[in-house]
């Protein structure tokens, strides 16, 4: 129901912005944001003041499906509400083996591409999935049934990885211990996918970090290692003048995770990575418009 209300909000604002550019075209996410279209009624929990750097409107979000693995799982999820619902987010959960060592997927791949990859070709494919990237389903999905979500883990076909979906190994307690900075964060973790636009590499000891993209982009991504406490990561968006905010992420403590977002739209985004107490974080953010 809610997902029905945003987009319907949004739908009427399209159409009552089209009808005064008098019909040339439909109007972007960003002439209705500069506009100051009215977002307000959207449902949503507000955000207290002093619970976050900006008040804003809680998005919610449905998982679709949960990937299991060696190193870790994958979760996919897919906003309800907000003036971007349906945006798709991938959340790769690594967490370190016996030896303390972390086996991370390589990120060259997309949300759609990645569960294409690591699922057999029997297993259905959540809808909001196969929205979020046409081009890909259409190319890749072929043969595959769609649901609306998996309600069971899926384990992952290991035997099947390509070159850009094997895990690289990396030390947890190394990354967490060099000292004041990183060498390995930033050389292993910050350098990865050099084709996104704007990146943002803290590879040094930080409680807290937001990263602001430099105008309008549709993709986003944060990836956080938390270091002697968990640690938190949050995405957000703004429009018609206010801030959406995704439910935080916890990372627990010598762990890593990486958030992707499938967008719809190019929209101002944002990114934080913060401690919950002792300890800090290493983070790394990019974005990119196409």
């Amino acid at each position: 129901m809610k997902h029905e209300f945003g987009v319907a909000l949004v739908a009427l604002a399209l159409a009552a912005c089209s009808a005064q550019d008098d019909g040339i075209g439909d109007p972007t996410f960003e002439q209705l944001d500069a506009q100051g279209v009215e977002t307000q009624a959207i449902d949503g929990d507000l955000i207290a003041e002093g619970e976050d750097e900006d008040e804003g409107i809680m998005v919610h979000e449905d998982q679709i499906a949960r990937i299991i693995h060696d190193g870790g799982e994958v979760k996919f999820l897919v906003a309800i509400d907000g003036p971007a619902a349906g945006e798709v987010t991938m959340v790769e959960q690594y967490a370190p083996d016996e030896d303390g060592m972390l086996h991370v997927r390589s990120e060259s791949l997309t949300p759609l591409e990645t569960f294409l990859e690591l699922t057999d070709s029997t297993v259905p494919v959540p809808q909001a999935l196969l929205d979020s990237e046409p081009g890909v389903a259409v190319q890749l999905a072929v043969g595959r049934d769609a649901v609306t979500s998996l309600d069971e883990p899926v384990q992952a076909t290991i035997g099947s990885l390509t070159s850009e979906t094997k895990p690289q190994a990396w030390s947890a307690a190394y990354m967490c211990s060099e000292g004041q900075t990183s060498a390995q964060f930033l050389n292993e973790i910050c350098s990865i996918d050099p084709w996104w636009d704007q990146l943002f590499c803290h590879n040094g000891t930080w409680y807290s970090v937001t990263d602001n993209a430099n105008g309008y982009v549709n993709w986003a991504r944060g990836r956080t290692l938390a270091c002697g406490a968990n640690g938190k990561m949050r995405h957000s968006y703004k429009f018609g003048g206010i801030w959406y905010h995704y439910s935080e992420h916890t990372i627990p403590s010598g762990n890593v995770h990486y958030t992707t977002k499938t967008p719809i739209t190019n929209l101002r985004r944002k990114v934080r990575h913060r401690r919950t107490a002792s300890g800090f974080v290493r983070a790394a953010t990019q974005f990119h418009r196409f």
